[in-house]
């Protein structure tokens, strides 16, 4: 396959040249009895691999309200040139005592 369209690649009959990207990025967002995440892994590569993984959980029991979003994102891209990584790790906790 020959990809011609691309501004950053050159080509040749059996690969593409250049071009390798791996990304990950985590949103994370806590507040009292609330918790949310996104997470993204994007990797461009004749060999390419993403792991994404997101938890959010809320407690209100007891006198304490606790909220957390925990998230890990993995990229890696390779070509006969090149090896890329990218790697996120997120956890946000909120605590709030009730009164």
């Amino acid at each position: 396959m020959v990809i011609n369209d691309l501004d950053y690649c050159e080509t040749t009959e059996d690969s593409i040249i250049g071009g390798l990207d791996a990304i990950t990025d985590i949103q994370t967002y806590v507040a009292p009895g609330y918790a949310e995440i996104t997470t993204a892994a994007s990797a461009v590569g004749d060999e390419s691999n993403t792991f994404t993984q997101a938890q959010s959980i809320v407690d209100d029991t007891g006198r304490t309200r606790i909220s957390k979003a925990m998230g890990e994102a993995f990229a890696t891209a390779r070509d006969k040139n090149g090896f890329m990584l990218s790697y996120q790790k997120n956890i946000a906790i909120l605590v709030r005592h009730n009164s």
